[in-house]
């Protein structure tokens, strides 16, 4: 499978943001623990954040299994030549 076949799969229709949701600041550990997973039918209890440059830098709450998805589709992306290593350490780490 591709990058783009990824990235397909899991693009989602963008969702509302509301004026409390244009967050820059990034979250501490505890504070994005207050939230579940931004990524729309996910639902899964946040432990991490992203932000995108496109969607105005706005920090996003993700879950652990949608933040190793991102990381893969990064590295493939990038044409790392060890993914599968780089993605086993991350998931040990976390």
């Amino acid at each position: 499978m591709n990058v783009i076949q990824l990235l397909m799969i899991h693009i989602v229709e963008p969702m509302t943001i509301k004026p409390s949701d244009k967050r820059k600041k990034p979250y501490t550990q505890l504070g994005i623990r207050r939230f579940k997973c931004f990524r729309k039918g996910c639902n899964n209890q946040a432990i991490h954040q992203w932000s995108i440059c496109s969607d105005g830098n706005v920090q996003r709450p993700i879950c652990l299994e949608c933040d190793i998805i991102l990381n893969k589709i990064v590295l493939q992306f990038m044409e790392f030549d060890n993914v599968d290593e780089l993605i086993e350490r991350y998931i040990k780490e976390n």
